[in-house]
């Protein structure tokens, strides 16, 4: 490529000449536009250096003998000095072109005298000579920038966060947040694959790979940071420079160490996952993250500011990345540092150091502007090429061909783990102690609360993946001591500290004229408007949003800019906006709406969008029936905004009963009823539930209450909708709801008396094929054969497992405590254990109709032995009848019938809408009864998934090979007792009422329960 002013400038009109008969889109236009942003850097380059020269040589000393000048030549071959305004500039034509070492150029050097056309060597050398530098130590100019530096990066704004913790600092200075202090190393996806190596594997499972965002930098000598607003990129960029300035400062703790540590010790397999290759270098680097560059020297920029004062006001005027250093220069001088600028120039010159250039795409006005801003950090390459470089942008901004930055790589933030969520609660908590006043067991138990409350929450996981809603989230949880119950209280809360980013803001800094100047940047004053009028907006904004998305698109709806702007206009007091500031400020300043892409807005969750439409229709003449219609005839569409609307309105009382009866106004026996009552029921219910409207204050509000729990048994056991069942996920949400509004069903909970109440199916004695035919079975394994013909005496077992209010009894009688109740093995096994009770899981897994889980062999056997005593006691069984546990014969039976069929309704696959197993998705236990097709001849439900059932065997692999004809009852000894039909996290195969399992009998696990047997004799 030429090189020389004149050539470039020819070669790039031929460039031109040649795009205009390229086919537009063409690879060929590609490359050639490509090709001209090159020549363009090349071009301003030399048109910088020619400049430079021209007035080097006025200013030009032409002693050269001096020890001024002596001592500034260069001692680098082909390097040289170049004045600029009485600093140091050291340069080489290689720099120039960007590498290139190609023999061509017009001037000679002879000492600092241009001379001639010739080329010496491969590098063109230049020798001039500004004003002498200031003669201060080197090592305290540079102390004295950094500790400037360091300080602006360190302090987190905690105004911008919470003012009421920001108050709480300022009567506390001691007490203000350090970056450092809650500071959590973020993950990237990287634009490349995950190897440059394909192979037919590779190709079908590539996916991009994670990396942390230090390691990208460390790999990239030019980086482009991508993320959207309030995803942590201009922390980064604060932290890297915090950790290198410490470093260079000798600092204790913030430094090199606390800039490559992970997430936390111990956790960087979770943080690092198994696709993340080092290179051998990398192996050899700091613990925990990459980094091998040492102690760069940091220069941090906010492009947006440069953008306001240190661009030329001439749009025609070519920019350099010397416009950028000059006002690094400028900004330096007002800060009293102006003395250090020569020193930063010339180090970052000669030995390179690290530009932080925050912000590509938060220039305000023009793209003409924003394409400055482009040129000018391209500039930098040339001006600084030594240096390593990070610019950060939105992911949306950077996306357009005009944005790219050519030979700058790309990575883009990931959203937060959930060792990192963990990491970053703990952190805060550990900051919000001494302000909170909390003891150390409260801040270890605070922040175990919240990392659990985000586990057990798809939404709230979803949101802290966001590190802006996470660091919202923190701040109410710590405020409270909790999360708000209700999630209306969470997006209610979180609106509000979103909104307050849109408050004034306070901003001092020094114009180009050199006087100080405060301004006050807000987004409700330049609207004319108060938070609730901005409120009442953005509520309509969300409903109109609402209604308009797409079918199945579940992230935020896209809203038009355009939209925006009209409602805006019409209710602000203004009468004259300043649209070009107003979209600024929304467009960079994370709030209650950001900009995902270029004349589009959108709210950063979709929860927020559905609160606020909620909002919106709670406040319109027509509520209830408004939104009551929109939920029954579109329900996956609205059932969010129901709830949060009958969460919103039941802090008024007895406004939630309206809301209730809108929904679900005749019963499901009603003559005709159809899918939009089933679904109405069904959010009244949950809607009942979530708002923890449980008692009903009057005899009209019982019938709602009722009507209500009528339609859920009748969701939950097929009766309605007769023509279009509900899914299975829809059938458990209505056995959750019953649980919670009280289960009326026999067999589920206990008598008034408070035994269990139990549903006991007979089993008439007779004959059943028990175990596998493979012919028959192709699933079968090999201790379920032969299959044999079994004889058992005639017995009850009950309809459903054991449930979680059934249990809950024998516990409240003292069943832990009563060793009459114990096996001596059994009583044993408890007092080593310290069994107290069951396992509990949380959840789903609590709710009192639910089978049990969490017990042992042992708390099962106690259980039958109590309820046998309980029984005889109330004259309900004989002193020779007992409850037990079934034999696997018997439990086999019961679940099969004696036909030898696969599953308790037959031979049919097992599939989602048949049974829980792991196919169904629930990840949990389902309320007892809730998958009708799962009933064995015998009217017993459950047999299939839901739990594993303990029996009372001895667990033998071969016993089938020789098993007694009538009433086997296992082998005589054994290490583990069976358990039969599979549960909520097995496969199909498991789940066949032939397939036979094993455990130690003090085994207790999420999945293990028990189903009981009555005895006739």
């Amino acid at each position: 490529m030429p090189q020389s002013l004149e050539e470039l400038r020819e070669y790039y009109l031929t460039l031109r000449k040649k795009l205009n008969v390229t086919l537009p889109g063409s690879q060929k236009e590609e490359d050639i536009l490509t090709e001209m942003e090159q020549v363009k850097v090349r071009l301003k380059a030399l048109e910088a250096r020619a400049a430079a020269e021209a007035e080097s040589q006025a200013a030009k000393v032409t002693d050269e003998t001096t020890p001024d000048t002596q001592h500034r030549k260069s001692n680098r071959t082909g390097g040289a000095h170049i004045g600029d305004a009485g600093r140091d500039l050291h340069v080489t034509a290689e720099d120039i072109v960007g590498g290139d070492k190609t023999t061509a150029g017009r001037d000679q050097v002879q000492g600092d005298q241009v001379q001639g056309d010739q080329v010496q060597g491969d590098k063109i050398e230049h020798h001039y000579h500004g004003e002498r530098p200031p003669s201060h130590n080197t090592a305290a100019l540079q102390k004295h920038y950094l500790e400037w530096l360091f300080k602006n990066v360190t302090d987190v704004p905690l105004a911008d966060i919470d003012p009421q913790i920001a108050d709480m600092v300022t009567e506390k200075p001691d007490s203000r947040l350090t970056l450092d202090a809650i500071y959590t190393a973020l993950l990237t996806i990287s634009a490349e694959p995950p190897s440059q190596v394909k192979t037919p594997d590779s190709l079908s499972h590539e996916r991009a790979r994670p990396l942390p965002a230090l390691a990208q930098l460390d790999r990239r000598h030019y980086l482009v940071l991508l993320g959207e607003p309030g995803s942590g990129k201009s922390t980064f960029v604060n932290f890297v420079t915090m950790c290198l300035a410490g470093a260079l400062l000798d600092h204790p703790t913030v430094n090199l160490n606390l800039l490559t540590t992970s997430v936390s010790d111990g956790e960087e397999d979770e943080l690092f996952d198994g696709d993340l290759e080092l290179d051998e270098e990398e192996k050899d680097a700091p613990p925990h993250q990459p980094w091998r560059h040492g102690t760069l020297l940091p220069v941090r920029v906010t492009l947006q500011d440069f953008a306001a004062r240190g661009l030329p006001a001439d749009d025609d005027e070519t920019v350099t990345g010397n416009h950028l250093w000059q006002f690094v220069a400028q900004e330096l001088e007002q800060e009293g540092l102006g003395e250090c600028v020569p020193h930063l120039k010339r180090h970052l010159t000669e030995q390179g150091g690290l530009l932080l250039l925050d912000g590509l795409d938060e220039v305000p006005e023009t793209e003409r502007r924003r394409r400055k801003i482009k040129e000018v950090v391209q500039g930098c390459t040339c001006l600084f090429p030594h240096c390593r470089i990070l610019v950060t942008s939105r992911t949306y901004a950077y996306q357009t061909r005009e944005w790219k930055l050519p030979g700058f790589a790309e990575a883009t933030l990931a959203a937060l783990s959930e060792p990192q969520v963990r990491y970053f609660v703990q952190r805060w908590y550990a900051y919000i102690r001494p302000l909170r006043g909390l003891s150390e067991q409260e801040t270890l138990r605070h922040a175990a609360d919240l990392n659990a409350r985000i586990q057990d929450n798809p939404r709230l996981q979803d949101f802290a993946g966001r590190p802006l809603l996470l660091t919202l989230m923190t701040i109410l949880h710590s405020s409270r001591g909790t999360l708000p119950e209700r999630r209306v209280e969470l997006y209610e809360e979180t609106v509000r500290l979103l909104l307050h980013r849109w408050e004034w803001k306070k901003r001092t800094y020094t114009t180009t004229e050199g006087t100080r100047t405060t301004e006050y940047q807000s987004l409700l004053k330049l609207l004319g408007m108060d938070r609730n009028r901005i409120l009442t907006v953005l509520e309509e904004l969300a409903y109109e949003a609402h209604r308009a998305q797409p079918e199945g698109q579940e992230s935020p709806a896209r809203i038009q800019a355009g939209d925006l702007y009209a409602k805006l206009f019409n209710v602000s007091k203004e009468q004259r906006l300043d649209l070009t500031h107003i979209e600024h400020h929304l467009r960079n300043r994370a709030g209650i709406l950001i900009a995902p892409t270029e004349g589009i807005y959108s709210f950063p969750h979709r929860s927020f969008q559905e609160y606020l439409a909620a909002c919106h229709l709670t406040q319109q003449d027509t509520y209830p029936e408004n939104i009551a219609d929109l939920a029954r005839d579109d329900p996956n569409r609205w059932r969010e905004v129901v709830l949060l609307a009958a969460a919103s309105i039941a802090k008024a009382g007895p406004m939630i009963w309206a809301l209730v009866e809108a929904l679900c106004y005749q019963s499901p026996d009603a003559s005709k009823v159809g899918a939009a009552d089933t679904w109405g029921a069904l959010l009244a219910g949950q809607a009942l539930v979530e708002t923890a409207k449980m008692q009903t204050g009057s005899p009209r509000n019982q019938r709602k209450f009722n009507r209500v729990k009528d339609w859920l048994i009748a969701i939950l056991t097929e009766q309605q909708p007769a023509d279009t069942p509900f899914p299975a996920v829809e059938r458990a949400l209505a056995g959750n709801i019953l649980a919670q509004l009280g289960d009326p069903r026999l067999g589920v909970g206990v008598h008034e008396d408070g035994l269990p109440d139990i549903v006991w199916c007979e089993v008439q004695a007779g004959k059943f094929l028990m175990g596998s035919d493979k012919t028959h079975d192709s699933e079968a394994y090999g201790d379920e054969q032969p299959q044999h013909t079994v004889m058992v005496s005639t017995y009850a077992i009950s309809r459903y497992p054991v449930t979680i209010a059934q249990y809950q009894a024998f516990m409240e009688d003292g069943g832990y405590a009563e060793k009459v109740y114990w096996s001596d093995e059994g009583w044993e096994w408890k007092q080593q254990e310290d069994i107290t009770g069951s396992e509990t899981y949380g959840g789903t897994f609590n709710l009192a109709n639910h089978p049990v889980v969490g017990v042992s062999w042992y708390e099962a056997s106690a259980f039958c032995q109590w309820l046998t005593l309980c029984l005889r006691d109330a004259g309900e069984l004989t002193n020779a009848q007992a409850v037990k546990l079934p034999t696997e014969a018997e439990w086999e039976k019961a679940a099969r019938g004696d036909d030898g069929r696969i599953y308790p309704w037959g031979d049919e696959n097992i599939t989602p809408e048949s049974a829980n197993y792991n196919d169904t998705g629930l990840g949990t236990t389902s309320t007892v009864g809730c998958f009708p097709k799962d009933t064995s001849p015998y009217k017993c439900q459950d047999m299939t998934g839901n739990v594993w059932e303990w029996c009372l065997d001895w667990f033998a692999e071969d016993y089938y090979a020789n098993s007694p004809k009538e009433n086997p009852r296992g082998s005589d000894t054994g290490s583990v007792r069976v358990d039969r039909g599979g549960a909520w996290g097995d496969g199909a195969g498991s789940c066949r009422s032939a397939c036979r399992n094993g455990n130690d009998p003090g085994d207790r696990g999420g999945s293990l329960g028990f189903r009981l047997l009555r005895t006739y004799s």
